[in-house]
């Protein structure tokens, strides 16, 4: 026996057909499709006020969001982005708050994806990874042959301007 296929619409307008000719109560048309009363009062109430349109399945996606930052705050960080490029986006929340301490400033991280948003940062560079070495390792055969370094040590000597001796120790 094969299976018999509908659309959601095409079933949602049998049940109203069903409804039209009066045969059944409302809840035992509801309780032969499978839906709730609430849901098929809803088709029916649609369907007066829209017509068939008012049977196709509506987006559930909210119509606004009640926290969102206002354009005009946003106009704010623009103007004051546009005064000062290289500035980012904790820098500018701070010297916002200090010029107007009376609104309440979204947190920076909002401030970064507003700018970036509007395309005013560079996207950050990925880093390039290394491909493993596929070499097996050289042999070592007598003391000192190979010397091993901390490149961490290194960079901090670097940054702090030192001059220092590298040690070297002896890997055999």
């Amino acid at each position: 026996m094969p299976w018999k296929e509908s659309r959601i619409v095409d079933q949602r307008l049998q049940f109203l057909s069903s409804y039209q000719k009066e045969e059944m109560s409302v809840s035992d048309l509801c309780r032969e499709f499978g839906v709730s009363r609430q849901t098929g009062c809803r088709w029916i109430n649609r369907y007066k006020e829209v017509g068939p349109e008012g049977l196709l399945n509506r987006s559930s996606k909210p119509n606004g969001c009640s926290h969102a930052t206002t354009e005009a705050i946003e106009n704010e960080i623009f103007a004051l982005r546009s005064k000062h490029p290289s500035w980012g986006a904790r820098k500018l929340k701070a010297r916002l708050e200090m010029l107007d301490p009376e609104v309440n400033w979204p947190a920076a991280s909002t401030f970064g994806n507003i700018l970036r948003r509007a395309g005013l940062t560079s996207p950050k560079r990925k880093k390039r990874r290394t491909t493993p070495y596929s070499e097996p390792f050289s042999e070592v055969t007598a003391p000192n042959q190979l010397w091993c370094m901390d490149p961490t040590r290194l960079l901090q000597y670097r940054r702090r301007n030192e001059v220092r001796s590298v040690h070297h120790h002896g890997c055999s």
